[in-house]
C-alpha cells in the first residue's frame, strides 16, 4: 500500500576521537573534507595511540576500510605491542590508495585497538568520498525536473550542491509512481532495528542518516509510504493523503504530545502516523524525523498479531 503525505546545512562528522580510561586512540585525515574524483588517488591521514595510564598496556592495533556498499577490506594484520605509561604510537603520513576501479560513494577508514587486559576493542574513524566530476542534482525530483531521468534506479545526488559541505551519495529513485521524482530514504524490514546509512538500497534495509535527511526534507513537500504485505511481497493499492488537511484537523496538543493518527481512521489498520516531540520512539523502528517541527513520523510496533504476520516490509520516499 502506498500513502503520500504532503507537507507545506548539513554537517558530517569527518573524524572522531575515542577517549577511554588509560587509552586514547584517534585518527584524522590531512584534508577535511577529503574528496577524490572518479580517477581515484590517495587520502593521507594521521593515527595516534596513547597509554595515558599508570600501568603498561599490551595491545593489538589494526585498521580497515569500509566501502560504500558496506563491504570491508582489512588493511593490516593486528600488530601486538606493549605500551609503557605515557608512551605514544604515532603515524603522521599514513595514506589510503583508492584506485580508479573503486566505486563512487562514501568510504570509512577505521583505526582500532584491542586491549588484552580487558578484551575491549576501541576505534576511531573518519570518512572520505569518491565523486564523479560530472555535476550532480540535489534530489530525485531535481533529476526529474531537469530532464535527466532514465527510469527508476540508482542515481548520484549532491544534496546541498557543489558549494555545500555534504558528500555526494547514491540513492534509489522511483521515477514512475505519481509522476516520479521520489528519493528512497528508508527501507524497513518489520521487527528489525534499522541501520543508519548514507545509501538506502531498494533491496536492503536501512534509514538515511539524519544529516542528509534534514537537507532533503527542507526542499521537499511530499512523503510516500509504500507498504508490502503477504509472503509474496506484493504492494497493495496506492492512497494519497494531504498533510495540510491532516494537520488542520489535529488538536494543537498533538504537536508536542504523543499520539497516533491512523491513515484511514481505523485502529485495525495498523499503519500509523506517530507524532512525538522526540526523535526516539521507544521500541518502534525510527524511519524518518523532522518533517514538521517537533514531530517524529514513525511506524507503530507490530505485536504478535495476525496483522503483523502479513507485513513484509515498508519503503519510505520523499519528494
Amino acid at each position: 500500500m502506498k500513502y503520500v503525505l504532503n507537507f507545506a546545512s548539513s554537517l558530517l562528522l569527518l573524524s572522531s576521537t575515542s577517549a577511554f580510561a588509560n587509552l586514547d586512540i584517534s585518527t584524522s585525515p590531512h584534508t577535511d573534507p577529503s574528496v577524490l574524483n572518479e580517477n581515484g588517488g590517495r587520502v593521507y591521514f594521521s593515527n595516534i595511540l596513547t597509554n595515558n595510564g599508570q600501568e603498561e598496556k599490551t595491545i593489538k592495533y589494526y585498521d580497515y576500510l569500509v566501502f560504500p556498499d558496506g563491504k570491508v577490506i582489512t588493511r593490516s594484520a593486528p600488530k601486538r605491542v606493549t605500551l609503557m605509561p605515557d608512551e605514544v604510537i604515532e603515524k603522521q603520513n599514513g595514506y589510503i590508495n583508492v584506485p580508479q576501479e573503486f566505486g563512487l560513494g562514501i568510504y570509512t577508514y577505521v583505526f582500532s585497538v584491542y586491549d588484552e587486559s580487558n578484551g575491549n576493542i576501541k576505534s576511531s574513524k573518519f570518512e572520505f568520498a569518491k565523486h564523479s566530476s560530472v555535476p550532480k542534482y540535489k534530489s530525485c525530483k531535481d533529476i526529474l525536473d531537469n530532464g535527466s531521468n532514465i527510469g527508476s534506479g540508482v542515481y548520484q545526488i549532491d544534496i546541498d550542491g557543489p558549494q555545500g559541505v555534504s558528500y555526494e551519495i547514491s540513492v534509489y529513485c522511483d521515477m514512475t509512481t505519481d509522476g516520479g521524482g521520489w528519493t528512497l530514504v528508508a527501507n524497513d524490514r518489520v521487527g528489525k532495528l534499522l541501520p543508519s546509512t548514507t545509501s538506502v538500497g531498494y533491496e536492503s534495509e536501512g534509514v538515511l542518516e539524519d544529516s542528509y535527511w534534514q537537507v532533503l526534507k527542507s526542499s521537499a513537500d511530499s512523503i510516500m509510504v509504500e507498504e508490502y504485505r503477504g509472503w509474496n511481497g506484493t504492494a497493495r493499492t496506492q492512497s494519497f493523503i494531504s498533510i495540510n488537511k491532516i494537520k488542520d484537523s489535529l488538536a494543537q496538543s498533538l504537536v508536542t504530545d504523543t499520539d497516533t493518527l491512523y491513515f484511514f481512521g481505523l485502529e485495525s489498520n495498523s499503519a500509523a502516523l506517530h507524532l512525538k516531540n522526540s526523535a526516539e520512539m521507544g521500541t518502534h523502528s525510527k524511519l524518518y524525523t523532522g518533517i514538521y517541527p517537533n514531530i517524529t513520523f514513525d511506524r507503530v510496533a507490530y505485536p504478535s498479531s495476525s496483522y503483523a504476520r502479513t507485513i513484509s516490509y515498508t519503503r519510505v520516499y520523499i519528494r
